[in-house]
């Protein structure tokens, strides 16, 4: 996989793994369930330690901080390795460049060729690395 997506994915998915454990100490649990999360009474937003903030929507979730800011959504099972372009790009925002891309549709392009090459592949309704196809969680 090009080495800059490759990168930027690893930085994407660790402040996923860190905002859903700040909603977990927060008493908002992971679902098992994409379906769960989407019909969970909980508050759409609310605020997290840290200067951090959430906005529950849909299947998936956006928190914010003071340094970076993440939205994803969770997976038939909970997961949350799934990526798409357009977050990829807004989580990249003002450090783009730092990734070695120029624009949203040069990390499309990248996505692109990575899912042409096997490195990304659809499963479970959502674009994972191939190491982690089929990962419940």
């Amino acid at each position: 996989m090009n080495q800059r997506l490759d990168r930027l994915i690893a930085d994407y998915h660790a402040k996923v793994s860190e905002a859903v454990a700040m909603l977990e100490a927060a008493g908002l649990p992971r679902p098992s369930s994409h379906i769960e999360w989407a019909f969970r009474p909980v508050p759409q937003s609310g605020n997290l330690p840290g200067g951090f903030s959430y906005f529950k929507h849909g299947v998936g979730c956006r928190v914010e901080g003071p340094e970076w800011t993440v939205d994803f959504d969770f997976g038939p099972r909970g997961e949350i390795h799934g990526i798409d372009p357009h977050r990829l790009h807004r989580f990249s925002g003002s450090r783009l460049a730092e990734y070695g891309f120029s624009s949203a549709e040069e990390i499309e392009n990248a996505v692109g060729d990575a899912l042409n090459t096997g490195d990304l592949v659809v499963s479970n309704e959502q674009i994972v690395r191939v190491s982690e196809q089929g990962r419940q969680r």
